[in-house]
Order: C-alpha cells, then sequence, then structure tokens
C-alpha cells in the first residue's frame, strides 16, 4: 500500500478538529483530512479520490492560540 507523508495542523481556538493535507501516491493530488485526535489522523485511510493509502504524518504544526 502506498504512503502518503501529511503535514498535520492543530486545531485553531474554538475548533475541535485536527486536519492532515497529504499529497496523493497514487493520483498526484492534495487531499485533506480531519479528526478529533492526532492519531486518528494516521494509518491506513480512504483518499477523496477512492484510493487507499497509508497515511504517516511527517510534521505536526501547533496553533497560536489567543495571545498571538
Amino acid at each position: 500500500m502506498p504512503s502518503a507523508f501529511a503535514s498535520a495542523y492543530a486545531p485553531a481556538p474554538g475548533r475541535t478538529l485536527w486536519a492532515a493535507v497529504y499529497a496523493c501516491p497514487q493520483c498526484g493530488h492534495h487531499h485533506l483530512a480531519r479528526g478529533r485526535a492526532l492519531e486518528a489522523l494516521a494509518g491506513i485511510r480512504r483518499a477523496r479520490c477512492g484510493r487507499r493509502v497509508w497515511v504517516v504524518i511527517a510534521r505536526r504544526y501547533r496553533g497560536g492560540g489567543e495571545g498571538r
């Protein structure tokens, strides 16, 4: 199963879902995944193009919070 390396973004203030953006190794387009926890984003997923990919969190970006 092909691997897709994703960038994960922490929820913004007032939001609850993590977001991950990854380039699909099969179709070449970028897709968005969302989950309540960071761990929910990684693993086997069905991409928007309909193909199954193994999502690996390569980078994690934290939110700045209210004080930034």
